[in-house]
């Protein structure tokens, strides 16, 4: 129970224990999805358009939320594979973003985002990364 307990604070959940799932918010589910993962202490943290349906308010404060468990020594997750259709979203949140082609899939760039952390969305060099990925999906 301490485990749970232990990621249920660390996504903000705590107070929400006993809540059911209809009960939750879109923000607040998965928030207990990456709880869930996380419990498990994977070294790998695999995301499938983790933040595509919340609001951008939401989306947000929880894309930083992951970068804070993330870079924190205390999870045994040191690598986090994300798949988003979100440019922005990618170079925010990546140190690398692989570009993928139509089907099949091929990799059409492989982008190293250098930028140092924490990083703001409004730093020019985040659109030049930007510009650069959507030049090879256009």
């Amino acid at each position: 129970m301490k485990i749970a307990e232990k990621y249920v604070q660390d996504v903000g959940l705590e107070g929400f224990e006993t809540a059911y799932p209809k009960e939750l918010s879109g923000g607040m589910k998965q928030r207990v999805g990456i709880a869930r993962a996380l419990a498990l202490q994977p070294e790998v943290l695999l995301m499938d358009e983790p933040f595509s349906s919340l609001d951008a308010l939401t989306a947000e404060n929880l894309r930083r939320e992951v970068l804070e468990i993330w870079r924190d020594p205390v999870y045994a997750t040191n690598c986090v594979v994300m798949v988003t259709h979100n440019v922005q979203e990618a170079v925010y949140m990546a140190d690398r973003v692989i570009v993928l082609g139509h089907r099949p899939a091929r990799i059409l760039d492989d982008v190293p985002i250098t930028l140092e952390r924490p990083r703001s969305q409004r730093d020019p060099a985040m659109f030049d990364y930007s510009d650069r990925i959507i030049s090879k999906i256009s």
